[in-house]
């Protein structure tokens, strides 16, 4: 993935493989160091890891938080469909036109995922 600022980035989905470990995570790689997403099956609670530096010899070390669970995208979503249900609009956390964003950033994946990995652009909100 290429961002905005034009930092590159990866995601890494696998569900579908024999005896491995399944992993979700999203890595993002910039001048000044790197930080990684994981939402992995086999971690407790997803994390941010990062690191700081312009190398590997100059860097911070990693540093690892967790991350709550009401901060997911997934937590996003189920919210949206609470409020739907309830027909509640007070119920939302996460303005629809940035929760609609994210859901673009999913799909976008999945059409890359389907055309070999093409670029597919994704507007800002």
């Amino acid at each position: 993935m290429k961002l905005k600022l034009g930092v590159i980035g990866t995601f890494t989905y696998g569900s579908s493989f024999g005896a491995t470990d399944k992993a979700t995570y999203f890595t993002i790689f910039g001048t000044k160091g790197s930080v990684t997403y994981d939402w992995s099956p086999s971690l407790s609670k997803p994390t941010i890891t990062y690191q700081l530096g312009s190398s590997g010899q100059d860097n911070s070390g990693k540093k690892t938080i967790e991350v709550d669970e009401v901060d997911t995208f997934e937590e996003e979503f189920k919210n949206f469909a609470e409020a739907v249900t309830k027909k509640e609009k007070s119920l939302i956390i996460v303005p629809p036109r940035k929760a609609f964003h994210h859901l673009a950033i999913v799909a976008a994946a999945l059409e890359s995922s389907k055309n070999n990995g093409s670029n597919v652009k994704v507007e800002s909100p």
